[in-house]
């Protein structure tokens, strides 16, 4: 069954590269090399400039001591920009949710320990979400209509953050291993507020959109078991912060309508449903 978190996966008669393949996303391929490591290349010759972006937050990331995969760096294998990374034996979150639903209440807990974590640490050297997220906001402007002035209103408001954030936090980015849990996929990374990456992740896991090829009998559990996902999480990442439920309920608007940028598919009717909720003009 497809990740019910929005991961898709390119297809194509890719470059070959003489190594196991082990997982394939929207813009690259994951080859096991040996025992110790394994190589993400992309698809796309021009994609170097992306490789070498994603290996310098890595670099980053690396010197925290966060539960991360080592980064080896830049390589070029068939043509192809590549980056090497240590090799972590383990099930993603999504494989252990999909084997025992059971487990929802202990992933929930690991999602919000691992989360708060990565929020414990200050960063200077990454992009802040202020600008990043205004970037997004101008690409999605006519989507948003008269929703846009008042939601870049609410961001310039807003007091940029200094902590690490993920900026992509969810169970299809947890790796499950004998030595416990590992984040991966750094590349949306950033400086800023942890409620705002904490919104995010909430959306995410309550999103209602379902695979294609999820069986239409397990369509209403899967549904319940994200929401509750999501809610134990939350629940769980607020007992053990400082942050308040009213500052992540503040961010779910503007990350909302960030996400909308991402075009992911069956969200955009719901996306917009959350964004009018908190930027409709008030009736008098």
């Amino acid at each position: 069954m497809s990740s019910p978190y929005g991961s898709s996966h390119a297809n194509g008669d890719m470059s070959k590269y003489d190594a196991e393949l082990i997982g394939k996303g929207r813009t690259a391929e994951l080859f096991r090399v040996d025992a110790k490591t394994v190589l993400k290349l992309f698809f796309e010759p021009t994609d170097e400039a992306k490789a070498r972006h994603e290996v310098a937050r890595m670099e980053i990331v690396n010197r925290l001591g966060l539960n991360v995969p080592r980064c080896h760096g830049l390589e070029t294998q068939a043509g192809r920009p590549g980056i090497r990374y240590e090799y972590i034996a383990g099930r993603s979150m999504v494989e252990r949710l999909q084997r025992n639903p059971l487990s929802a209440r202990s992933c929930a807990r690991i999602l919000a320990r691992e989360h708060l974590a990565i929020h414990a640490h200050g960063v200077s050297e990454l992009p802040d979400e202020t600008e990043r997220f205004a970037a997004t906001l101008a690409r999605v402007k006519s989507q948003l209509g008269d929703r846009y002035e008042p939601v870049r209103a609410a961001l310039s408001r807003s007091v940029s953050g200094t902590q690490l954030c993920h900026g992509d936090f969810h169970p299809d980015n947890i790796l499950l291993s004998k030595n416990g849990p590992i984040v991966i996929d750094w590349n949306d990374c950033y400086a800023g507020t942890p409620a705002g990456d904490v919104a995010r992740t909430y959306l995410i896991l309550s999103a209602p959109t379902l695979p294609d090829d999820l069986a239409p009998i397990l369509r209403s559990f899967v549904r319940r078991l994200k929401r509750f996902l999501a809610k134990s999480y939350l629940t769980e990442y607020l007992r053990y912060s400082e942050i308040a439920a009213q500052a992540v309920d503040g961010w779910m608007g503007l990350v909302a309508a960030v996400r909308l940028a991402e075009n992911v598919p069956g969200e955009a009717e719901w996306l917009q449903g959350i964004v009018d909720m908190h930027y409709a003009p008030k009736r008098a």
